[in-house]
């Protein structure tokens, strides 16, 4: 084949059977095109989207495409003239249609994956380092093993060329957990000098959660930077209140109803106070994505039992096998879908997220992950992490309607003008 030789079809195929409605919105908005103009173009039998290609290209296309929800198919172009003259490459959009197609490969070309290049055998060493002078420090190489840990999987993680840094010191949260481990001594050992000391205890830890939930936060997101640049976080006590005590408080009241309303404000509240440089996190799902899941997911769990207890009639063990699988399909689901909603909603000025977790997959990760454990009495997490990472980063990639470089040297200029490299309070980690 010779260097563009090649055709880009799309056949009417959508990723999983997912709606076809959904999978035009999203492609209108990663390249500012009118639904209208993509539905004529893509209701084709076969719509040839791109011509004279080399391989290498239409690859590449195919599959940051599919990442939004469509199946392409590459095909020589001696096959594809027949199409071609049949369908016209083009999205309907206004008089001039070459430079609307060319608008729209420009932005393809700026869809990054993400990209996680560790080994579990090689993390192993690095686990199994870590455990051994934790336990021969009584405790206080954790610090250091934890610093090691997250750098080795920012490190490994890149997107667009550049990879993730993890700066936090170990002596930040050697403190931390000196701290935490004083007050959990104090409260275990209250009951010896008054049960009333105990309760009060836990009457201050719980107006103190935010607090600590906060300065978590900040302190995480400070020493995570990529391409020099810092993340931040700028939550308020106020909002962290209402999102870890008072919303939940208010699901246990509710009998759980409340719950997903919960969640909600909560993932609102750690995103929408987020930034990345002095540019803040936006969050666009609403409170009924979440109790829309959550009524799948108790929908598939009642399901669930109903068949397990079925098959518990016939042969009674295969009621525990029908459980722990339900219990493993909710989890998986539950959490697919969670992740998608975080990622697919969240964005920066001119940046945005895709993510296309998947029930079955990941069900399946996580179920290879527990029999390997098992089997391996736990020897098996390190590449269980590792296997974990790398799916993250095969299903989740970066959309950037802006040049990226000159996005980062804006935020790098405004960070070096302003001051707003925000630090932590205490530069201390305490471990939430």
């Amino acid at each position: 084949m010779s260097s563009a030789d090649v055709t880009l079809e799309f056949r009417g195929e959508y990723q999983d059977g997912l709606d076809p409605q959904t999978v035009l919105k999203r492609l209108g908005n990663v390249f500012g095109l009118g639904q209208p103009g993509l539905s004529e173009a893509l209701s084709r039998p076969v719509t040839v989207l791109r011509e004279q290609l080399s391989v290498e290209e239409a690859e590449r296309y195919r599959a940051a495409l599919q990442a939004l929800g469509i199946t392409l198919h590459v095909v020589p172009a001696a096959a594809g003239v027949a199409t071609a003259s049949a369908t016209p490459a083009v999205v309907s959009q206004g008089p001039d249609d070459t430079a609307t197609r060319t608008r729209v490969w420009n932005r393809m070309a700026r869809t990054l994956p993400f990209e996680f290049s560790g080994q579990g055998a090689e993390f192993f060493r690095i686990w199994i380092v870590n455990i051994l002078l934790t336990i021969l420090t009584l405790g206080i190489y954790s610090a250091w093993a934890k610093v090691r840990t997250h750098r080795y999987f920012y490190g490994n993680t890149e997107v667009d060329g550049s990879r993730f840094e993890y700066l936090a010191s170990p002596i930040s949260i050697l403190k931390g957990r000196l701290i935490a481990t004083a007050a959990l001594l104090l409260w275990v050992f209250s009951d010896v000098i008054s049960p009333w000391l105990s309760v009060a205890l836990v009457l201050i830890f719980i107006p103190l959660l935010p607090w600590v939930i906060m300065q978590s936060m900040a302190f995480r997101n400070h020493n995570s930077a990529y391409r020099n640049l810092r993340f931040t976080f700028r939550g308020g006590y106020g909002g962290a209140l209402k999102a870890f005590i008072l919303w939940p408080l208010l699901g246990v009241l509710t009998l759980g109803i409340m719950m997903p309303y919960a969640i909600y404000r909560q993932q609102r509240y750690l995103i929408e106070h987020s930034g990345f440089g002095t540019a803040t996190f936006r969050f666009s799902a609403g409170a009924g994505d979440y109790f829309w899941v959550a009524f799948l997911a108790v929908a598939l769990l009642m399901g669930g039992v109903t068949v397990a207890s079925i098959l518990g009639v016939v042969f009674a063990p295969l009621m525990v096998l029908g459980m722990i699988a339900v219990y493993l399909l909710v989890f998986a689901f539950w959490q697919v879908r969670t992740v998608n909603l975080r990622f697919n909603h969240s964005s920066l000025p001119g940046v945005h997220f895709e993510s296309r977790y998947e029930t079955r997959s990941y069900a399946w990760l996580v179920f290879t992950n527990l029999l390997g454990m098992a089997l391996t009495l736990g020897l098996f997490y390190p590449w269980a992490r590792v296997r974990t990472a790398r799916y993250a980063a095969e299903h989740i990639v970066v959309v950037s309607d802006t040049d990226m470089e000159a996005f980062i040297a804006a935020e790098q200029g405004k960070v070096a003008s302003t001051g707003q490299e925000m630090g932590d309070f205490f530069n201390v980690d305490l471990g939430i």
